[in-house]
C-alpha cells in the first residue's frame, strides 16, 4: 500500500495498493519515499536517502 503520509493531518490517504500473492522478500514491509520532480520525473528513495 502506498499512502500520502498524512500530508493534510486528516489521516493517511491510500494512493495505491497492489497485492502480491508470493514473494521471497525477507521483510514484511519496506518504507520508501516517492515524489515527482518537474523536469526529472518520478523518484523513489529509501528513508536514509531522503
Amino acid at each position: 500500500m502506498c499512502t500520502d503520509g498524512d500530508k493534510t493531518g486528516d489521516g493517511e490517504v491510500e494512493l495505491y495498493r497492489q497485492d502480491i500473492p508470493y514473494t521471497d522478500f525477507p521483510l514484511k514491509e519496506a518504507k520508501l519515499f516517492a515524489f515527482s520532480e518537474p523536469g526529472i520525473g518520478r523518484i523513489v528513495l529509501l528513508p536514509s536517502e531522503y
